[in-house]
């Protein structure tokens, strides 16, 4: 991860703007901004999500502020200004550190950072990015929190009435889809909806239980087919007709293999 504070030339001395983060593994970027920033001094298209209370963007975001700053892929003379940077290919992040994020239109520019330099807000803030999201039924998501926070948070309180979230509620496999954004800075369930770790968290009920807690539960809890079949004295093929019949629920099912609750296989035991 590399981390750049946004500064304006203008301003010689003070806290920074706002800290611009980079994923590099991912090529994913966002940003935090401090809640004491002063919206007239950010560049305005931030300013437009500082206005609405948004401190952390993400990275669909960040990435049209940033087209803005550097030199688009389909300009003529692309191809010698990435051999004069020592660069084979094209990519944001390296024209955006080659001029230290500069454009000609302002005067704003990064300074790259260490992750120990963070002031505290944002440090704690950082604390409070996604690990894991699990979607529930009835249109829950079980969040798991860097923290150690897990919390349950109802779909409806956290999008409102937004017509884009919507299909969520209709379409079983893209609310299923949600996943983790890189950086743990949201969730997103497909290509074009997301939601932010913070609303997340906000808006999220505290459970008195840990990442670790449910770890222990999946270990000590789900048998695979084969580990079911032992349990049972049987073949994998009679477990396979099980669930056909009905009469054994796996809570997943992959590829080539299912996974049960220990509890519910035991209970085909006694019967």
């Amino acid at each position: 991860m590399k981390i750049f504070e946004l500064r304006t030339a203008s301003k010689k001395r003070g806290d920074a703007l706002a800290y611009l983060f980079y994923y590099e593994r991912s090529g994913h970027f966002a940003m935090e901004i401090p809640e004491e920033s002063d919206e007239w001094e950010l560049p305005m298209y931030i300013a437009s999500f500082f206005r609405k209370g948004e401190l952390t963007l993400g990275h669909e975001v960040c990435k049209k502020w940033l087209a803005e700053r550097v030199l688009p892929s389909e300009r003529q003379d692309i191809r010698e200004i990435l051999t004069g940077i020592r660069k084979e290919e094209y990519h944001v992040y390296d024209l955006l550190t080659a001029c230290e994020g500069r454009c000609i239109q302002d005067d704003y520019y990064l300074k790259e950072v260490r992750e120990k330099d963070l002031p505290l807000e944002i440090r704690n803030r950082q604390e409070m990015r996604l690990e894991d999201i699990t979607p529930l039924s009835k249109q829950r998501l079980l969040a798991f929190f860097h923290n150690g926070d897990v919390k349950i948070c109802s779909l409806e309180s956290v999008v409102g009435e937004k017509e884009e979230f919507r299909s969520l509620w209709s379409d079983r496999m893209l609310y299923r889809s949600a996943d983790v954004q890189p950086g743990g800075y949201g969730i997103r369930f497909g290509d074009s909806l997301s939601i932010g770790a913070g609303e997340l968290y906000n808006k999220g009920e505290l459970l008195p239980l840990s990442v670790r807690d449910f770890k222990d539960f999946a270990g000590g809890n789900l048998v695979s087919t084969s580990e079911a079949a032992g349990i049972l004295g049987c073949s994998r093929q009679y477990v396979d007709e099980l669930v056909r019949k009905e009469r054994l629920h796996p809570v997943k099912t992959l590829a080539k293999d299912r996974l049960f609750l220990r509890q519910e296989v035991f209970s085909r035991v006694k019967q």
